[in-house]
């Protein structure tokens, strides 16, 4: 990878190297899930855990981080157009149960979670 560990680059820079969106927080290049994206105050643990939300793509690409096995590129945000490289991490597990993802939501400050995805370095 050609990124650097706390090092900032912009979604332009990521899309650049890696391909997929510039919007999306799980970006994808041909189905496959490229890498995390995440904002704190939608993800407040991360980059160990990623909230997932309720619209169909959304739920449908978390679904597939929650089986991909494979390390990604997991980059946080700092403030707009400032994306923090924090490492490659894979996934360690995923639920739906509905007390603990009531219990992230709470935490989080935020409703409409359906998933949780757990992320280890590597």
């Amino acid at each position: 990878m050609p990124f650097e560990i706390g090092k900032s680059y912009t979604r332009r820079d990521i899309h650049n190297a890696i391909g997929g969106s510039m919007q999306a927080y799980l970006p994808t290049v041909g189905g496959e899930i490229v890498c995390v994206c995440l904002r704190h105050d939608d993800n407040p643990e991360a980059p160990r855990v990623v909230l997932v939300g309720s619209g169909p793509q959304v739920l449908e690409t978390g679904r597939k981080l929650s089986k991909k096995r494979d390390p990604l590129p997991v980059f946080l945000k700092h403030r707009p157009d400032d994306w923090r490289y924090a490492g490659m991490f894979k996934t360690s597990g995923s639920t739906t149960d509905l007390k603990t993802i009531q219990e992230h939501e709470k935490r989080a400050g935020r409703t409409g979670v359906r998933m949780i995805v757990y992320l280890d370095p590597v």
